[in-house]
């Protein structure tokens, strides 16, 4: 019960929305990520590490952990 646990797919969720407010993303816009193109929906969708990455280093560790944050993921 004391131990954490990794939040995983928890932060796609707040990565895409602070990638929509950070204007890092627009919800529709294609991104090429390995061999396929995916926008928002289909990086949620299937769950998509690589898609999110590219999101979150857009967004940058400074502004991401903050919104993790208020997300209430600590």
């Amino acid at each position: 019960m004391r131990r954490g646990f990794k939040p995983c797919s928890t932060i796609k969720l707040v990565t895409g929305v602070a990638g929509l407010s950070e204007n890092v993303i627009q919800p529709s816009e294609l991104a090429q990520v390995s061999d396929n193109d995916m926008d928002l929906t289909s990086a949620l969708a299937h769950s998509d590490n690589g898609y999110f990455e590219r999101v979150g280093s857009g967004i940058g560790f400074d502004k991401m952990i903050p919104l993790r944050e208020g997300a209430g993921i600590g």
